[in-house]
């Protein structure tokens, strides 16, 4: 991807419209909810930019049915980075990811729908945008390709356990700053 300098602020969210009261994103009992939903991409997308979290501290809009309809996180970083993220079964259908760095933004259209098609944003200044159109993709073929791939060991896992224990622990530390009102140390 193309240098936008020294990183210091990345905004993610992902949101769409939920109406469908039967739908079971809305059930408790199946642990439903905008974080797991489409908030977990959101997060993986500013650690993968950003690295871990040290810190971070979450709001939360509840359903009727107890989940989360809209999570607000804001997470610290390694090297003063600040991230927000934003997942809502509450707001028109959305996503997008921003990495704001000394020397402009990346912008990326559609980071986690990639049948949505996007294009990847470089902004230095008003006068020097860069615009890379990409392609609808089928984002399980390509999970299944690389699984096919590891597993005839042509190619290396694109995520491991250590990018799973990772997004766990931020996942459990989101909730807990929810429910607290406080900030979580990681």
């Amino acid at each position: 991807l193309p240098s936008v300098g020294p990183l210091q602020t990345i905004r993610a969210t992902f949101g769409w419209l939920l109406t469908d009261e039967s739908d079971i994103r809305v059930s408790a009992e199946l642990d439903g909810g905008s974080l797991m939903d489409v908030g977990c991409y959101c997060l993986s997308g500013t650690r993968l930019f950003a690295g871990e979290p040290v810190r971070v501290q979450a709001e939360r809009v509840d359903a009727e049915t107890g989940i989360d309809l809209s999570l607000h996180g804001q997470l610290r970083h390694a090297d003063d980075v600040v991230s927000q993220l934003e997942a809502s079964f509450d707001a028109p259908r959305r996503q997008r990811l921003e990495a704001i760095g000394t020397e402009g933004t990346l912008i990326l259209e559609a980071p986690w729908r990639v049948d949505w098609g996007g294009a990847i944003i470089v902004e230095r200044d008003e006068e020097d945008v860069e615009r890379i159109p990409v392609a609808p993709a089928d984002s399980y073929r390509l999970e299944l390709d690389n699984l096919a791939a590891v597993v005839e060991g042509r190619a290396a896992a694109l995520l491991g356990r250590d990018d799973a224990l990772g997004q766990a622990r931020a996942i459990d530390a989101l909730y807990r700053s929810a429910e607290s009102g406080e900030a979580v140390e990681l």
